[in-house]
């Protein structure tokens, strides 16, 4: 036998016994539990690593040796074409990745050997293979983060496409859903010609189409197989759901109350496009998706996230917003705080499903709840009445990052151990305070746009005070520039930590996610922006004056009747 070359050993059956980092943790941010256990920079203790953890070759240190299977002349030793990552470069570093097997999930460096002793190359390079799949795949939040500081191409990440490009995409298209708004010629609400209402109608169907834009891109998201059989039947599905949710939850209301505005437009239109979308998906969606049970499981994972953010976001925050928006004071402060609770418990609750379902989901998941509670929270300044009030959203938020802050700098002194928790925080605070950072900058624009060109069909806009205005604006200008500051903080604090470069990570996970996060912003904007269109009848307050007799449209969702004359002054 050549010298060199290590006798064929038997894997270890049993798992290494690593004692879990526990630091002090108030947020009870909870870990994944599929993550591997980090190996130190000497290397963990015979008999404990697995094959496969290694870097660059199947190497293991031997534990049962057992003769070669016949036909095998010799041990074969594979080797990868993996780049160093740099999470795992330099000295001590906590970031170090280990790779496993989880179930039929099969993490970055992981394959089958046969004991038929298959002919196998002698460098397998999994960067060349073409059977690889270019989208999300992975066992962990771990893989993920390895994943993204490769420098070249991977199972996760296609290093053909420009990270910088998808963040830059990621920060700026959203504000495309703000154009429908822009349209010339608004009709107004109280408008009902027979000419008026199909440009009341035409103009619903460019609205909806930003509220569609989640449901053919966010479900396949997790996939490593196509949704869909074609990308042209996925794009289609966005026009489609915007005709059949004009008909259904507009035109026939209308044709058979003869009301308009349809009082609850967007509820109406909300039950239209469930069978909408379930037709849809039974005849065009790739069969492939249902017939196997991983694909299936990523599949109902992004539904549930997409049912989550609906329930929570598109319909208990926007009735709480119309509570929020008649108090004043100390009432109104309680009210503020409510919301930071009410996300608080839905993160929580998601999180600890997908620690131990379904990690692939977690970063879509965490991006997209903070990104729909910042846009809400960025809604309601101008109604803000006091400082105190403001100052709720401000800390909370803040006092949540700096948090993810003070826990990373504790890992510099704590034991390798500790490395899945480190990743862990990292890929939460990224997202995390990215999405707080855009959201209010996204919003703050887009009322500036619709404040000057066409504010009167704006329920939030159409009758506020300059000063009041121009109060939300300075509040919301206040809360982009506290995230940013504790962004560049943040960055810095990882860069000295795990030797991380947090834009470059940050840019090649929207490259992974960039398509479900684009989907998620323009569709939640969008929807909030749509709920305070006045033609869309969505008065959360449920008093619906203008089904009263001899109402007149004043601006908004605010309409005078002879019996209260001045219901719109305030």
């Amino acid at each position: 036998m050549p010298s060199g070359v290590e006798p064929f050993v038997a894997p270890n059956d049993e798992d290494a016994k690593v004692e879990e980092c526990q630091p002090s943790n108030d947020a009870d941010i909870p870990t994944p539990p599929s993550f591997s256990p980090a190996v130190s920079p000497s290397g963990p203790p015979p008999g404990s690593r697995r094959p496969f953890e290694a870097a660059d070759s199947f190497r293991s240190e031997p534990v049962d040796a057992v003769p070669l299977p016949q036909g095998v002349p010799q041990p074969i030793e594979l080797s990868m074409g993996r780049s160093q990552s740099e999470l795992s470069a330099g000295t001590g570093s906590l970031l170090s990745v280990p790779q496993k097997t989880v179930g039929n999930r099969s993490s970055l460096a992981s394959t089958q050997i046969t004991a038929e002793g298959h002919a196998t190359p002698s460098a397998v390079k999994f960067d060349d293979d073409p059977i690889a799949p270019q989208r999300p795949r992975s066992s962990s939040v771990a893989d993920r983060i390895e994943a993204v500081m490769r420098d070249g191409h991977s199972r996760f990440f296609d290093g053909s496409k420009s990270g910088e490009k998808w963040l830059f995409a990621v920060f700026l298209c959203p504000m495309l859903a703000v154009i429908p708004f822009w349209i010339p010629g608004l009709p107004d609400a109280d408008e009902t010609s027979t000419s008026y209402m199909v440009w009341h109608f035409i103009t619903l169907f460019v609205m909806d189409h930003a509220g569609s834009t989640m449901y053919p891109f966010v479900p396949g998201a997790l996939l490593t197989v196509p949704l869909f059989r074609s990308k042209l039947v996925q794009f289609l599905m966005v026009p489609y759901l915007s005709a059949g949710i004009v008909v259904f939850g507009g035109v026939i209301p209308y044709l058979i109350f003869n009301v308009f505005p349809v009082p609850m437009l967007a509820v109406i239109q909300a039950a239209a496009i469930i069978p909408l979308v379930i037709v849809y998906f039974y005849y065009f969606m790739n069969p492939d998706v249902l017939n196997s049970k991983s694909h299936r499981a990523d599949f109902f994972v992004s539904v549930g996230i997409l049912i989550g953010v609906t329930v929570v976001y598109g319909v208990i925050y926007p009735l709480g917003g119309a509570l929020f928006n008649q108090l004043e004071g100390v009432p109104q402060a309680f009210m503020a705080l409510a919301f930071c609770v009410v996300r608080g418990i839905y993160e929580k609750i998601g999180t600890r499903v997908l620690a131990s379902r379904a990690q692939d989901g977690f970063p879509l998941f965490i991006f997209s709840s903070c990104f729909c509670h910042e846009t809400f929270i960025a809604i309601l300044m101008n109604r803000v009445s006091a400082w105190y009030v403001f100052a709720v959203f401000i800390l909370y938020d803040l006092s949540e990052n700096l948090y993810h802050v003070w826990e990373l700098r504790k890992f510099q002194s704590m034991p390798p151990e500790c490395a899945k928790t480190a990743r862990h925080l990292v890929t939460v605070a990224l997202l995390m305070e990215f999405a707080e950072m855009i959201a209010p900058f996204h919003y703050t624009v887009c009322s500036i746009a619709i404040y000057f060109f066409n504010k009167r069909p704006n329920d939030n806009f159409a009758l506020v005070k300059d000063d009041d205005f121009w109060k939300g604006i300075f509040f919301n200008c206040l809360d982009v520039v506290g995230e940013v500051c504790v962004f560049i903080y943040l960055t810095r604090v990882i860069k000295k930590v795990t030797g991380l470069r947090a834009i470059k990570a940050l840019g090649r996970l929207c490259v992974i996610y960039g398509v479900a996060f684009l989907a998620f912003q323009i569709t939640i904007l969008g929807f909030f922006l749509q709920i305070q269109y006045a033609p869309g009848g969505n008065d959360l307050t449920f008093q619906f004056n203008w089904l009263k007799e001899g109402a007149q449209w004043v601006g908004g969702l605010c309409w005078t009747t002879p019996e209260d004359p001045l219901a719109c002054e305030s």
